[in-house]
């Protein structure tokens, strides 16, 4: 037995009708004009010192304590920060390991170069031909001094020795202790407290 139909097939009509496919693609990275675009690096950078109040310089910092301040100063003091160009230095901080004077670990000269380029930095670390890096971190006495500058006065090679901190202290390393970390603190938290606001 066989069973024969003609059926044909239609299409069913859509109850609703369909807004048209469109493909979109993402926008084209436009070529960066290094003479009028900002990069993105640098946008962030002025983002992140937006909140800075008073500008440091440091010199004497053993590798821990250098850790430390990349690491924890922009959560810990947001409005303290290192800085940019000699010419916004607040305060100059010099940390001692073992030695209970500053005269040893003075702020370095600036070089610059035929270009405009120097070699400054806010933040210096040990000198290694006077004390080892692991030495300094070993220390059992850590030393930190805090000297204003007028913004824009501050020239690193007529810091004298005999000028007078606003601020020193003295923290002694016992066995798994963090007196370097409590001398950056206390510095900060000095500077912090008592710098004006320009």
């Amino acid at each position: 037995m066989t069973i024969e139909t003609s059926a044909t097939l239609q299409p069913v009509a859509a109850a609703t009708p369909r807004a048209p496919v469109s493909i979109s693609k993402p926008p084209a990275k436009r070529p960066a004009d290094p003479d009028g675009d900002e990069d993105s690096e640098v946008a962030a950078l002025n983002s992140e010192e937006a909140n800075c109040t008073q500008y440091f310089s440091a010199y004497g910092l053993s590798a821990n304590q250098y850790k430390w301040l990349a690491q924890n100063r922009r959560k810990a003091f947001p409005g303290v920060c290192p800085a940019p160009t000699p010419a916004q230095v607040d305060f100059v901080v010099i940390f001692t390991h073992d030695v209970p004077f500053y005269n040893v670990t003075m702020p370095n000269a600036i070089h610059t170069d035929l270009n405009g380029f120097s070699d400054w930095t806010p933040l210096t670390t040990v000198d290694t031909a006077v004390i080892s890096a692991t030495d300094a971190d070993k220390s059992h006495h850590e030393y930190v001094w805090v000297f204003h500058t007028d913004r824009g006065a501050f020239d690193p090679s007529k810091f004298s020795s005999r000028r007078r901190p606003l601020y020193s202290k003295a923290e002694t390393n016992m066995l798994g202790s963090r007196g370097g970390f409590r001398t950056v603190m206390d510095a900060l938290t000095f500077i912090e407290q008592n710098g004006t606001n320009r």
